[in-house]
């Protein structure tokens, strides 16, 4: 039972680390929009385009990054703990 317990919980902290790399990644591309967007003007139609994929992208990598963080807190939370060895 550990083992299984052991691998899913590095299949969920591998899941929340690449979660993150994926909003990272998505949040500097909409800075980067964001920039754009700010020194071409809102109303240009391609500015407005770019950066509502930039949005989507972002909004869709937070929610899955805060499924992964949630996923893995619940692990963490109802994982059987193990008695500690009391030293002598």
């Amino acid at each position: 039972m550990g083992d299984v317990n052991l691998q899913r919980r590095q299949e969920l902290h591998q899941a929340v680390h690449e979660a993150r790399i994926a909003y990272q990644k998505a949040q500097a591309r909409y800075d980067q929009a964001l920039k754009i967007c700010h020194d071409s003007g809102f109303k240009h139609p391609d500015g407005a385009f770019g950066m509502k994929l930039a949005a989507s992208e972002y909004s869709k990598a937070l929610e899955r990054y805060s499924k992964a963080v949630s996923a893995f807190s619940k692990f963490l939370l109802d994982e059987p703990r193990q008695p500690r060895k009391q030293s002598n």
